[in-house]
């Protein structure tokens, strides 16, 4: 048996169903004997207080290039 590299990620989460969704993707993954990496998913759900960040795509119009 060969060790695998551990690999960590995280992520913020709104609900309930996308931490399950997290957590049962780390189990898929690291059940995997091919997979060359054993995942840690450390899912936070977010606070229905906190603040909502809007992300906003700017478009260079006068720049050809962007």
């Amino acid at each position: 048996m060969t060790l695998k590299e551990n690999r960590s990620f995280y992520f913020s989460v709104e609900g309930q169903t996308e931490k399950w969704y997290f957590e049962w993707l780390q189990n898929i993954i690291n059940a995997e004997p091919a997979s060359k990496y054993k995942v840690k998913i450390d899912v936070k759900k977010k606070s229905a207080f906190a603040n909502k960040a809007t992300v906003c795509h700017w478009e260079n119009r006068y720049n050809p290039y962007m």
